[in-house]
């Protein structure tokens, strides 16, 4: 036997044992599986230690989804783990970050985040020719979920009630409101870049709006109540996300943009939002001009009266302070320490 021979013997073994390894990796179970189908979670996972800690887990780590989303539901609801402004979005804690892997999550994506870490507990008979009803239900539920991530209409109809049970339930009414008026803005998976508004408007005729005066200050528009349309607002929105990706975005989830701590977050009223959202919160900024040549600018604001009256309050604030220092000498000539004490 040849050298050559030697060496393609070898790698024929190496690959029909990595086949074989490969076909004995117990299947995860499709996003669509029954809540009641038993599953074992993964031995040193997040999941594991949080089930197993509360005695909910059966011998071998065999429990369901149902219980899994149960538990979660739980925790959820009892920290308060939610925006209350937004409340299909989940803000985790560190021991439910741990459990999901990210920051801050939509409640259609919760199912998939904890199916990570279970397996099939009956493992149906491998035959590559011909695919199992798991994998079928798995491929099914994969194409589903890409059309459905396309569709913010369908993402919505084809979530089911476990999802759907994740949620607080004092805050559940508020779920359809949001995803009935969600806009897909995002041009891809990894950016949210805003759209035109093509669902109001139909390409018939187009349609204009006033900006309210913080998001005016914020995107660095016009000061003057300036009639524009929805993709001259969410153009300068999109470079205005894009250039803080970085802190916006946790990088295991780009769907959602955590907001917390961003001015933007302030001015939406939300601590976060997933991107299929953004167009909907962002058209609460906007005051739609229902007769174009009868648009007055003097009376335009008056629609966002909270944020006028922030504004005026910090412009009395900055000139108070303009005064003041006017008032008091300058360094060179300080006045003694009692003297500054009254004047300030």
């Amino acid at each position: 036997m040849t050298e050559d021979n030697v060496v393609s013997n070898e790698e024929h073994s190496n690959s029909t044992s990595s086949n074989v390894s490969a076909q004995n990796q117990p299947l995860p179970p499709p996003i669509n599986v029954p809540l009641n189908e038993p599953l074992r979670v993964r031995v040193n996972t997040a999941l594991y230690d949080y089930l197993n800690a509360r005695s909910m887990l059966m011998i071998g780590g065999i429990t369901c989804l149902g219980q899994i989303l149960t538990a979660i539901k739980e925790k959820i609801s009892r920290s308060r783990l939610f925006d209350e402004k937004n409340p299909v979005i989940v803000m985790c804690d560190q021991e439910l970050e741990n459990i999901v892997g990210m920051k801050a999550l939509h409640v259609n994506q919760m199912r998939e985040a904890l199916l990570k870490s279970t397996v099939l507990a009956i493992q149906p008979p491998r035959n590559p020719s011909h695919p199992s009803q798991h994998q079928q239900e798995a491929e099914q539920a994969s194409s589903t979920d890409e059309n459905s991530r396309d569709n913010p209409a369908n993402a919505e109809d084809n979530s089911d009630d476990s999802v759907d049970s994740v949620q607080d339930a004092d805050v559940a009414d508020n779920h359809a409101e949001n995803a009935q008026n969600a806009d897909n803005i995002a041009e891809n998976a990894g950016n949210i870049a805003p759209n035109a508004d093509n669902n109001t408007e139909n390409n018939q005729e187009t349609k204009y709006y006033v900006v309210s005066p913080l998001l005016r200050i914020l995107l660095k528009l016009p000061m003057d109540p300036t009639p524009m349309t929805f993709q001259g607002v969410t153009s300068p929105l999109s470079k205005y996300i894009l250039a803080r990706q970085d802190r916006l975005f946790d990088k295991r989830n780009h769907m959602v943009a955590i907001l917390k701590d961003d001015p933007l977050g302030k001015i939406l009223g939300v601590k976060a939002v997933h991107r299929d959202q953004l167009g909907y919160f962002v058209k609460k900024q906007l005051t739609a001009i229902d007769n174009l040549a009868q648009f007055d600018a003097r009376t335009a604001d008056q629609a966002f009266p909270a944020q006028n009256q922030l504004i005026r309050d910090a412009v009395f604030r900055r000139n108070g302070e303009c005064r003041l220092r006017q008032r008091l000498p300058s360094r060179g000539h300080e006045l003694p320490f009692k003297k500054r004490c009254i004047a300030s």
